[in-house]
């Protein structure tokens, strides 16, 4: 175990920081996707979040005209230079509204400020989709394909290490849906890189046009065993 919350406390200070620009950030019963409490992550460009108690606003459409909006996300600093990193969380697109074509980063893993892994989030031909991504040595990110999300909750598992010397060209990234396993892509150049922080939440790429929330609950990381739903 590296680390772990299920949000079941309603509190977020289990969590090295709280990046939350705008206060769009609510622990919340009705976020929850295991137990009693889950994570609900929403954006406006207006600060505000005190329409309802514990339920977080909506992305109003009204922004679009300011483009893209604030991340808004919780970093764990528990990682320490891990060469082989694993987690576990669940994840609902909870209905939000997306553009077809609209993409933005839900995770990432990273070395300073350098995205070792990412995992993002989009809508393409009406259906949601997610896939996994890792960087190589030579500042190259090499993607999963799309895999199709339906509107509900689901337990999304990865499985990163990095290559265990020059020249061995043996790391890799695995990515599960639900305990089942979509892709691995192996064969990569990446001995040099290594994860000390994690970001959960959306990081970047989030349109001005999206309208909803997103729900997270039960994030847990370890080194090497496998997490499971």
């Amino acid at each position: 175990m590296i680390f772990a919350d299920s949000f079941e406390s309603g509190a977020l200070n289990a969590w090295s920081a709280v990046v939350d620009q705008n206060g769009d950030l609510a622990v919340s019963s009705a976020a929850a996707l295991v137990g009693g409490n889950g994570l609900a992550m929403s954006m406006n460009n207006s600060g505000s979040n005190t329409y309802l108690p514990f339920v977080v606003k909506s992305m109003l459409a009204t922004v679009a005209s300011k483009g893209s909006l604030p991340p808004a996300y919780l970093r764990d600093d528990s990682p320490q230079s891990e060469a082989r990193y694993r987690a576990r969380f669940y994840f609902d697109p909870n209905s939000i509204a997306l553009n077809n074509g609209t993409t933005h980063r839900i995770f990432t893993a990273r070395s300073a400020s350098v995205d070792v892994v990412v995992l993002d989030f989009r809508r393409s031909n009406n259906t949601y989709q997610l896939r996994a991504g890792l960087r190589t040595d030579g500042g190259k990110t090499i993607f999963t394909g799309w895999y199709t999300l339906s509107d509900a909750p689901h337990a999304v598992e990865f499985d990163w290490q990095a290559a265990t010397g020059a020249g061995a060209n043996n790391g890799y990234l695995s990515l599960w849906l639900d305990s089942v396993l979509q892709q691995t892509r192996s064969g990569i150049d990446n001995d040099t890189l290594r994860i000390d922080e994690i970001c959960l939440g959306p990081v970047t790429g989030i349109s001005g046009t999206v309208n909803g929330a997103e729900y997270f609950d039960d994030f847990v990381s370890h080194r090497v065993n496998p997490i499971g739903p």
